[in-house]
């Protein structure tokens, strides 16, 4: 029972992203402003070593594309967001393009350390969605254009990675949902998976209240936060 609620309550939460966030900008945006993809699925395809699937709805001739981002958590793998949730169904309904990185144990940080021990890849996670996903996904698909309508979802570790990645690219995502995301890991200092990254909060306090903190970000440039 708790499962068939928490389905219905993604759904929910998933259905208001795609529906409420239409600007009137959006809703008059010029065609060129809409994606248009092969629809169907691509899956396993490769950014270095890190795979990456990619489902686009079967579209109308009146059809707008839009497209979502979806991270997982800690060791979620990509494929639990489709079979766990309705979320290619909603995509179907909603004209949604799913980019679905396998991101597994990052917790998005964006610079390893000498004190590292945990490194999700050669690349730290929140940097390989910034510098490669994003400008891959541009260059082979003309996906992540500014001015078309790009949205974020991420669950716990994914949470974290949405308001981090809207952060990081100014102007270039519409709206996004960040489910039990850690937004300040100051208020937890002895979060082994923080710790593994940037040390101990008691010798690295910078580190830690630096620009992989979503909450110290917003504070310092509210401007971002958009």
């Amino acid at each position: 029972a708790s499962f068939s609620v928490r389905k219905l309550f993604v759904a929910g939460l998933m259905l208001a992203l795609f529906t409420t966030c239409r600007t009137s900008e959006e809703a008059q945006a010029a065609p060129d402003a809409c994606y248009r993809l092969t629809p169907g699925w691509q899956k396993d395809l490769k950014i270095d070593d890190v795979a990456v699937d990619l489902f686009v709805p079967q579209a109308t001739e009146q059809s707008c594309q839009r497209m979502l981002l979806v991270l997982p958590g800690w060791k979620f793998p990509r494929q639990d967001w489709i079979r766990k949730s309705p979320l290619e169904a909603i995509a179907q309904k909603e004209q949604m393009i799913l980019v679905l990185p396998e991101m597994h144990t990052t917790i998005y940080e964006t610079s390893y350390y000498p004190e590292t021990v945990m490194k999700w890849n050669a690349v730290p996670g929140g940097a390989f969605l910034r510098d490669r996903v994003i400008p891959e996904m541009q260059r082979r698909f003309g996906l992540f254009k500014k001015g078309h309508a790009n949205y974020l979802l991420g669950l716990s570790t994914g949470g974290r990675g949405v308001v981090m990645l809207h952060l990081q690219n100014p102007g270039l995502f519409t709206a996004g949902a960040a489910l039990s995301g850690d937004f300040d890991q100051t208020l937890q200092p002895n979060d082994n998976l923080m710790r593994n990254v940037y040390g101990p909060y008691e010798r690295f306090r910078d580190r830690w209240q630096g620009e992989d903190n979503p909450v110290s970000v917003i504070d310092r440039s509210p401007e971002r936060w958009t």
